[in-house]
């Protein structure tokens, strides 16, 4: 589990959604973006849906937060490849692909 760090709130979420923002986050900085995502959280003993906004003028970072957490954790790689899609979409237009 991991605590992601946004503009003084604290959300808990499993690992692989916490890397797949990470790396969404420095993509769209490099295109000076932003988006919002739903992602499940952890809040007071239950499993909740939280959106956040990712930006470049809004640093956010994660700390380790224990072991993996049941159901949260099975969920996680669903959530972090949409996450990743659109990583690889934003990729695709900061390091467009050349025409053969």
């Amino acid at each position: 589990m991991r605590v992601l760090l946004f503009g003084g709130n604290q959300l808990v979420t499993g690992e692989a959604i916490a890397d797949a923002i990470v790396d969404y986050s420095i993509a769209l900085g490099r295109l000076r973006r932003s988006d919002d995502l739903e992602i499940p959280v952890y809040l007071e003993g239950t499993i909740v849906r939280a959106r956040v906004h990712l930006s470049p003028a809004i640093p956010f970072a994660w700390v380790e937060h224990g072991p993996p957490m049941g159901v949260l954790d099975r969920n996680d790689h669903e959530v972090a490849m949409q996450i990743r899609a659109r990583t690889i979409d934003a990729e695709s237009i900061w390091f467009p692909q050349e025409a053969p």
